[in-house]
Order: structure tokens, then C-alpha cells, then sequence
């Protein structure tokens, strides 16, 4: 989470509230003060101790909400930070901190659309933060939200011209957009300059050439590369893709499950897989993972429930595929809506 709001100092002694002969804004400040000194140590459960006092003096006080949730992270309690984060959102909904500290606690546990809402707010309030447009770009891709992502690079790259990083980046989303031309010309003109990275360029290479259906040249370059990096996800996701859209299901099958081995808890993975069972015509098997990827924190879950759909209607329940594809096709996926015409909606 990004760290603390500045310490707000209330200027002159006559701020300060006299109840019961105790001069709480000082001892408010002094409380403030023990918090931000525990936190910089580490020793968060005192922090949070210290913002506690400052809350029971001073109710909504805006950094003690704020530096009591970075705490409550510290100590692995996400929910109670969401709490602090949410009322000093709702007590005022100008502090750009707070929003991107809930942006970054709603994209660790998964729920990108919060994440997403949380960080267009907080660019909204700091327009000027090239992080941030960076941040959102990569939040946009992982959604499949590639239009966005491109906005945001292009924009970024008003700025940061020569940063050759960023430039492949932008490469790769072109070409996951199936924007392959603008994809295919910025990598060209990368070529030419010094000090590239040959690796990224030769990857995304590989990835234009599997959004143009070549998929066995592609796996040619992806092989060469995992000769020396044989443990590189992207890479072998790409490899397993196109394993898979060459009809090699049971390869294609294998190389997912290799990769699951390494993260259990990337469900979009596991919809792949799913989808692999399906080709194989293991219905019960497809029906099983695809529910733990639906039920997870899959990022792209348009996929998984189209896929689950395929499993219910050939397991003959039809009311469950029939939910399924209802749900894929208000996500966006066109299958599932060719689905939904060709067995679900009468006339």
C-alpha cells in the first residue's frame, strides 16, 4: 500500500479543545506522533494502539483512519484495513491516498473492479501521476481491458518518450488487442534502437505471430527461448495457448497443469484447463475446475462460465448451462451468446 497521507499539524494553540482540564489536540498530536514512530519501526500493533487513541479523541480523524489501515496490512488483517479505508472515504472523498491504498487492498484479494474504480477515482485527484496511469494499464490488460491500457501508455509515453520499457509494453497490448499492424511497427522501430531489450522484442514477436494464427512458428521461437528460461510463465502460457488452438489438447493439458503445480491460485489458469478437459470430452472433470475458477479470483471469468456451460448442457442440465452462458454473454464473450441463441432462447 502506498504510505502514509502527510502529517496534517494544527497551527496554534487556540485549536486546541480544553474537556475536563485535558488538552486533547495535544495529546491527539502526541498520539499521532507514537503511531507514524511505531509504524517506521515496524512494530505495527503499537501503531495501531497509538491511531486508536487518536480516533477515540478525535472520530474520523483522517490519518490516524488512513496509517491505522496501513498497519492493520501489516499485520495481515486486509478486512479491517477495508474498513478504515471505506469510512475515511465516506467522510471525505478527496483524499487521493485513500483511494489508492483501497485500490491496492481491493487488486490483492482479487476484485478487479473495485481495484479499478478505486484507482480511476484516485487519478481523477492526481492527474498528473505517471505511476498510477502505469498501474491502471496493467490493471486494464490483466481485465482485458486493452483499450484502456493503450489510452493510458500512449499518454504516459507523452512523457516518458525514450522510456524503451514502456514502448514494449505498449507493443504487447497492441498486439493482445489484435491491433497487429500498430503491434508489428512499434516492434520494428524498437529494433532499430540501442540498448533494446532483444529478449521482450523476440517475445513479443512471438506473441504477434500467435494472434495471427501462426501458431507452430510462434512455438518455434517460444522453444528456442525456453531452451535457456524453461520456467518463464509467459512464455510457456503462450506455448500452451497455442498448444491448444493447434488441437493439441492433451499437450496443451499438460503444460497447464505444470504450471498450476507452480500457482494453484492463478484461476484463469484453471478455466484453461477446463477448457482443455472439454475438448477431451471429460465433461465431470471440466465441470469441477471450471467451478473453482468461477468461484476464485479469476480476473477474466467471462471464459470459465462459458466453459461451465458447455459441461452442464452435455451433462444434460441445461437450466445450469443455460445460467452460465447468460452470465458469460453480460460479460462480454460472443460465444456464449451463440450458445444462448442455439438452445436457450425460444421463440
Amino acid at each position: 500500500m502506498k504510505k502514509h497521507l502527510p502529517f496534517l499539524k494544527i497551527a496554534g494553540l487556540s485549536l486546541l479543545i480544553m474537556v475536563f482540564g485535558q488538552v486533547f489536540g495535544q495529546d491527539k498530536n502526541e498520539w499521532l506522533n507514537k503511531g507514524n514512530f511505531y509504524d517506521s519501526i515496524g512494530d505495527y500493533r503499537k501503531s495501531i494502539e497509538c491511531y486508536t487513541n487518536v480516533l477515540k479523541l478525535d472520530k474520523g480523524n483522517p490519518i490516524a483512519l488512513n496509517n491505522r489501515s496501513v498497519a492493520f496490512v501489516g499485520i495481515g488483517k486486509p478486512g479491517l484495513a477495508l474498513v478504515d479505508l471505506n469510512a475515511l472515504i465516506y467522510s471525505n472523498d478527496a483524499i487521493a491516498d485513500a483511494f489508492f491504498n483501497r485500490y491496492a487492498l481491493h487488486l490483492e484479494a482479487g476484485n478487479y473492479e473495485f481495484a479499478m474504480g478505486d484507482m480511476n477515482r484516485y487519478i481523477d485527484l492526481s492527474p498528473n501521476d505517471m505511476i498510477a496511469l502505469v498501474l491502471r494499464a496493467e490493471l486494464a490488460v490483466n481485465m482485458e481491458y486493452y483499450d484502456v491500457a493503450i489510452i493510458d501508455l500512449v499518454n504516459v509515453l507523452k512523457v516518458k518518450e525514450d522510456d524503451i520499457d514502456l514502448q514494449i509494453a505498449l507493443a504487447e497490448v497492441f498486439a493482445k488487442s489484435n491491433k497487429l499492424d500498430s503491434a508489428t511497427n512499434l516492434l520494428n522501430r524498437l529494433s532499430l534502437k540501442p540498448n533494446v531489450n532483444e529478449e521482450q522484442l523476440y517475445l513479443v514477436n512471438a506473441l504477434i505471430l500467435s494472434k495471427s494464427g501462426n501458431y507452430k512458428e510462434s512455438n518455434e521461437k517460444l522453444n528456442l527461448f525456453l531452451l535457456n528460461k524453461p520456467k518463464e510463465r509467459g512464455p510457456l502460457k503462450l506455448k500452451a495457448d497455442n498448444l491448444f488452438f493447434l488441437k493439441e489438447y492433451e499437450n496443451a493439458l499438460s503444460l497447464y497443469k505444470k504450471m498450476m503445480a507452480t500457482d494453484s491460485a492463478d484461476y484463469a489458469l484453471w478455466a484453461d484447463i477446463g477448457h482443455c478437459y472439454l475438448q477431451l470430452e471429460l465433461y465431470s472433470e471440466a465441470l469441477d475446475v471450471l467451478s473453482k475458477s468461477v468461484q476464485k479470483r479469476n480476473a477474466q471469468p467471462a471464459y470459465a462460465y462459458l466453459g461451465r456451460g458447455i459441461a452442464y448442457f452435455n451433462l444434460k442440465k441445461y437450466n445450469q448451462a443455460c445460467g452460465d452462458w447468460q452470465k458469460s454473454a453480460l460479460l462480454g464473450n460472443a460465444k456464449a451468446k451463440e450458445f444462448l441463441n442455439a438452445h436457450c432462447i425460444k421463440d
